[in-house]
């Protein structure tokens, strides 16, 4: 029974471990923090209260991702053209 449960969390970290390998992963992360944050602490992640700051999150997001594009657009511009080279 012992080795059994030892097997299971070594595959649980293994897969944990592929995680933070993954862009997708750390994309659900920063889309959904509110409501990863809400379920560190407790609250279930279906209330209202964690759709309403998950809403606010993303327009905050959208904002700020705006306006540092706007501020660095040659910047960006510059990156992806060495990129496509």
């Amino acid at each position: 029974m012992t080795i059994q449960i030892l097997k299971s969390c070594v595959g649980i970290y293994r897969s944990r471990m592929w995680n933070s390998f993954n862009p997708f992963y750390w994309l659900g992360i920063v889309v959904l923090l509110p409501k990863h944050l809400f379920e560190y602490l407790g609250v279930n992640g279906d209330k209202v209260i964690v759709k309403i700051f998950n809403i606010i999150w993303w327009a905050f997001s959208s904002v700020v991702t705006v306006v540092l594009l706007r501020e660095n657009a040659t910047a960006v511009n510059d990156f992806v053209k060495d990129l496509l080279k």
